[in-house]
Formats: structure tokens, sequence, C-alpha cells
């Protein structure tokens, strides 16, 4: 008797964890096959550093003008009084950008200079407006 008993309670288990486990397959395997694919994260593919500089150049020289400017801007003595008529920002093969410009600003005895400056901007990153590397000649 206490193995028939025995028999009849492992056929009871065996029985409801086959219960379980089938309907948490069911249950798993209907989310997955009804999930909404267009909610699914998409595995983009690597873009060349040609192709993202030519899908975001103006953003990529506006960067890197403003950074020239800050520069510039930084080593005046009256930068409120500064103005950059024009610049010229030109992408090098090498990695980096060139801004030549002038900026008239005044001096410390409140005369009106202008001043010719060329910087060589590397590692521009326009998402977040900061230059890695800027190296600036004034004349």
């Amino acid at each position: 008797m206490p193995q028939q008993q025995f028999d009849k309670n492992t056929a009871i288990t065996t029985a409801i964890v086959g219960l379980v486990i089938f309907f948490a397959i069911a249950y798993f395997g209907y989310s997955a096959m009804t999930q909404d694919l267009s909610s699914s994260p998409v595995v983009e593919e690597k873009q060349s550093v040609e192709e993202m500089m030519e899908e975001n150049e103006a953003k990529f020289k506006a960067t890197a003008t403003n950074c020239a400017k800050e520069k510039i801007l930084s080593s005046l003595k009256s930068p409120s009084t500064a103005e950059f008529p024009f610049t010229l920002t030109t992408y090098r093969d090498g990695g980096y950008w060139i801004v030549n410009s002038y900026v008239d600003a005044q001096n410390s005895f409140g005369a009106t200079l202008r001043t010719n400056f060329s910087c060589k901007i590397l590692g521009t990153n326009w998402k977040t407006g900061i230059c890695e590397s800027i190296e600036c000649e004034t004349w």
C-alpha cells in the first residue's frame, strides 16, 4: 500500500510539473509571436567616416566654427565687443577642420583692432558641441 501511495503522489507531482511547463512554454511562445516587430531595436550598420561627414557636414562645420570663435573670444581683452564678419571653414583629408577669419574687437584702451586668425580643429562632436583639440594662430 505505501508503494501505491508513493506512485500516486509521484504521478500527481509529475502531472502538475508538466502542466506548469506546458503553460510556461505556451505563454512565452505566444508572447514572442505577437510581439510588435516595429518596436524592436534595429541593428544599424556602422557608417564610415566619409558617410557620416557627408550626412552631417553642416553640423560639423558649425561646431568647428563655434569652437574656433570661442577659443579666440577667450583670448580677447573685451570679448563682448567682438564681431566676426565672416568665417571660412574647410575640412581637410587628415580629419581636421581649418577655420580662417578675423575678429574686430576693442583692446584694453578701447580702440577697435582687427585680428586675423587661423584655427586647426580636431575631433568635432556636433552632438555635444565639443572640439577635442584647437590650435589657433593670430596675426
